[in-house]
């Protein structure tokens, strides 16, 4: 048994009673939660049923075969069945909707064969019974040990009595196949790996250590929980002291990555990726300030006040699941492959957040635990594997490594990063002369909650939604980019970072920040063409201090140029890395539709000016000055009373000035007709791996509710045939849209088609080259307004965006969008949406797909 195991081992039985108040022999199982079913069929076969209503009148579909590890033999299954004779299996897959994802249809772990059909129409009981008949063909051409999942908006007692029917053309399993046994080899000598990636600038350094896996008997136990704690709680250690490190080293930092792949999720060694993205240009100091880092955590460990930090933010992500997330299908397919391939836990996400949550054990003895598992973990060359992706060819892994291994050497005191972010006392203090009055209050239809008047103007809208002790904020003024002076073309999409690079009241820009993180509150900026927003989330305990935070950054900011190069260092190669991502891919289509536009979303680091602080800095001071001009929300668990006391105490204390913004004249010009390009790229861990067909769609469509739904259920029917015209070229999509109400209103679908893995495609298909898939796609966008629009297709689309309507509307952070549109655009969202989709029909989806079809259209293929 590893190091790491021996104290993750005596680590569950010293916590047990502190987690769980009691005694600690042996391991409790953590349960299964009520809306899973499992089972055995009389066949051999186990299954698991999610009723999940997530997405209603759809269902996720899977098996799962121990021991098949012939790709070409798993492939085969899709291409003929007993019962799919007169139309292959992945045809009538593909023709019902149900497409292939980034791995096809099959996805091969090192153990096992996983058969996955996403989104099966249950509301079409035929196409669901079939789609269950073909997972039993496939079961039967198998022995060993198999299992059947399917979760989703289903009946579990009807699809019980038909697997029970089903199972009897299945030959009884040879259920005494145990797998292979698992051996862990450790290593004494580090490993280093190199790749190229298309970048200008970007390295990524990736350190991964591998540990031993959990044995099968622990994984549904408390010890397989503890580990994933730590092992989020040393991620962010590792985070901040990367964010900080870097920040004063002056070492640009495009992003950190850390990912724990525990033993719920493979058959083999546990794997800790710890990744930094910066420049290659200074790549020998990043890779020894790295080290450097981890080295420290390795001999001297974690600072109290950083743990405690850390401990915290995991709690209050526990927290926000003790009501029970709701489970994406996705998700709940993984967790029941987990469970009956390694043995992870069913437990709902209300009970592993509770033992989060209900941990006792005093901090400085947890401390000294954490300190043990990471001195366990961490280590220069044991078990180690250090990827570097560069743009250059002519690095060498022997200096890499020397650069690494420097960077360990480095004697470094214990750093505690956190140790002033308690501090609050330099905040501003609300003076209780400024005290306003509540003047009125009416009820507010966008919300369902309530809009306060107060007495200098100043409005605010609160909506009470259960949320465990978090609510979400939202200050909006009103007033744009289009105010900042001297503003050069591209600028504008600069202008809300500004914001976060200020000083507030004593604090550095990063000191405020931080400071609001260690107090689990987190604060974004936005400058759009209509109005200056800052959004985020907090305990409700900590009302009183965001609302001095907010005080502070109205009245006491300064621009900090340190803070502004090294953004703007670090931005300039977050451009670079996220090139051809399909984020850039939709923005960079979007340039192409609106070619020359003043005001792009689009970032290029060549429209960043060195000015840009002062003159946003007077932008802010202006909208700040007009407080009364914009609107506060406040939606979640939060006191009625307690946030008006609060509210009555603040908010005389913001500038409430008289006047109000306009806005800006804009022009903005749309390309008409079609156009295609093309661009290269090539994988690696940065940039790359995008290759495939990508297309904008975009049409002038006024915005009025009908339009709107009936463009939700457009995008759903394309999406359909897009999947079936897909099907023979070996490529999956993924279909997103955008709703543009200013300068215009403009309605934009995005398709985004890339090549699967061929291992998991039917036997007899490949993934095309991009040029042939374009093709494929063109048969469907060059023929859109001819695509039938079934009468039981409508019904279900148009019962499935209502639901996703109604949860909208209980989810606190997407109801204050639609309220900030509602104050800052003057569109409403919301108000009469049931009717709306309610009138929504074949002839209002073909309108809206053929507007879109005469519309601007732009086809990126990267190569």
């Amino acid at each position: 048994m590893s190091n790491l195991c021996k104290h993750i081992s005596c680590l569950t039985l010293l916590l047990l009673a502190a987690f769980l108040k009691m005694p600690a022999q042996g391991l409790p199982s953590l349960g299964v939660a009520k809306e899973i079913q499992r089972g055995t069929l009389p066949d051999g076969i186990q299954y698991y049923l999610v009723t999940n209503p997530a997405k209603k009148g759809f269902a996720d579909y899977a098996l799962v075969q121990r021991g098949r590890r012939d790709p070409e033999q798993a492939r085969s299954a899709l291409r003929e069945l007993p019962h799919f004779s007169s139309r292959k299996p992945y045809r009538f897959l593909a023709d019902n909707g149900i497409g292939y994802g980034e791995e096809g249809y099959i996805s091969l772990p090192a153990d096992a064969a996983l058969y996955r059909f996403r989104d099966v129409p249950a509301h079409q009981q035929n196409v669901a019974d079939s789609t269950l008949l073909l997972l039993f063909d496939i079961a039967s051409t198998y022995r060993k040990p198999q299992a059947i999942i399917i979760s989703g908006d289903i009946d579990p007692a009807r699809i019980r009595e038909r697997m029970g029917l089903l199972s009897m053309m299945v030959p009884t399993l040879d259920n005494t196949y145990k797998g292979e046994v698992y051996n862990w080899n450790p290593r004494d000598t580090a490993t280093v790996l190199l790749s190229l990636n298309t970048t200008e600038d970007v390295a990524a350094i990736n350190a991964i250590f591998n540990t031993e896996r959990l044995g099968r008997e622990s994984m549904d136990s408390p010890q397989a929980l503890i580990s994933q704690a730590y092992a989020a709680q040393l991620g962010q250690i590792v985070r901040e002291r990367v964010e900080r490190s870097f920040r004063a080293g002056g070492i640009p930092l495009a992003g950190f990555r850390y990912r724990y792949q525990d033993s719920a999720q493979g058959p083999g060694d546990e794997r800790h990726s710890l990744t930094v993205y910066t420049s290659e240009s200074r790549l020998d100091a990043a890779t020894q300030q790295f080290a450097a880092i981890l080295a420290g955590l390795d001999r001297d460990g974690a600072g109290m006040a950083e743990f405690q930090d850390a401990k915290d933010h995991l709690v209050s992500e526990a927290k926000r699941h003790a009501g029970g997330r709701r489970l994406s299908n996705a998700e709940y397919i993984d967790k029941c492959v987990s469970n009956y391939l390694y043995g992870g836990n069913l437990a709902s996400e209300a009970t592993l957040s509770t033992f989060i949550v209900s941990r006792r054990l005093s901090d400085e003895r947890e401390l000294a635990l954490f300190n043990g598992y990471a001195t366990a973990l961490l280590d220069s060359a044991r078990n180690l594997t250090l990827r570097f992706d560069l743009p250059d060819r002519g690095r060498e892994s022997a200096g890499l490594l020397q650069s690494f291994e420097r960077g360990w050497s480095i004697r470094a005191g214990q750093q505690d990063f956190k140790a002033n972010f308690g501090d609050t006392l330099t905040l501003f203090q609300p003076n209780p002369k400024n005290r306003v009055r509540l003047r009125g209050e009416v009820a507010e239809p966008i919300s369902g909650g309530k809009l306060w008047t107060f007495s200098n103007g100043i409005k605010v809208i609160y909506k009470k939604l259960a949320g465990e002790g978090e609510f979400h904020y939202a200050l909006m003024l009103r007033g744009g980019v289009a105010e900042v002076n001297g503003l050069q073309a591209g600028e504008s999409a600069f202008v809300g970072d500004m914001l976060a690079l200020s000083d507030v009241a004593s604090l550095s820009a990063a000191d405020f920040h931080g400071m609001l993180e260690a107090n689990g509150i987190s604060m974004d900026g936005a400058a759009t063409l209509s109005d200056l927003r800052i959004t985020g989330r907090a305990p409700k305990s900590k009302l009183p201090l965001l609302m001095r935070a907010l005080l502070s950054l109205a009245g006491e900011r300064h621009p900090n140029p340190e803070a502004f190069a090294y953004y703007k260092s670090s931005e300039k190669l977050r451009i670079d890395m996220e090139a051809l991502s399909p984020r850039d891919v939709n923005s960079l289509m979007d340039s192409i539709i609106r070619p020359n536009y003043f005001y792009t979303p689009r970032k290029e680091a060549s429209c960043l000016r060195d000015d840009l602080p002062q003159r946003a800095e007077q932008y802010f001071a202006s909208v700040f000055d007009k407080v009364g001009d914009g609107i506060l929300v406040f939606a979640g668990d939060l006191d009625e009373d307690v946030l008006k006391k609060e509210l009555t105490r603040t908010l005389g204390d913001f500038r409430a000035e008289k006047g109000y913004s306009q806005r800006p004249r804009v022009e903005s010009r749309f390309a008409s007709g079609s156009v295609t390009c093309t661009a290269e790229s090539a994988p690696g861990v940065v940039g790359g791996g995008e290759r495939g067909v990508h297309v904008a769609m975009s049409a002038d469509i006024p915005f009025n509710l009908d339009n709107y739904m009936s463009f939700h259920v457009a995008c759903a029917l394309i999406r359909r045939h897009l999947t079936a015209a897909l099907a023979e070229h070996g490529a999956y999509a993924d279909l997103s849209a955008n709703l543009e109400l200013f300068p215009a209103e403009r309605l934009t679908l995005y398709l985004n088609c890339r090549p699967c893995r061929e291992s998991g495609l039917p036997e007899g298909i490949s993934p095309d080259e991009p040029e042939a898939l374009l093709d494929a796609v063109r048969e469907v966008t060059r023929s859109l307004e001819r695509l039938p629009v079934p009468a039981a297709d409508l019904k279900a689309y148009k019962d499935l965006l209502q639901s996703e309507m109604e949860s909208r509307l209980n989810d606190p952070e997407t109801l204050i969008e639609d309220v900030l549109v509602r104050y800052s655009e003057g569109k409403d969202l919301v108000t009469g949406y049931k009717a709306a989709i309610q009138r929504v029909s074949a002839a209002s989806v073909t309108d809206i797909i053929k507007r879109l079809r005469d519309g601007a259209e732009v086809e990126y293929v990267i190569i």
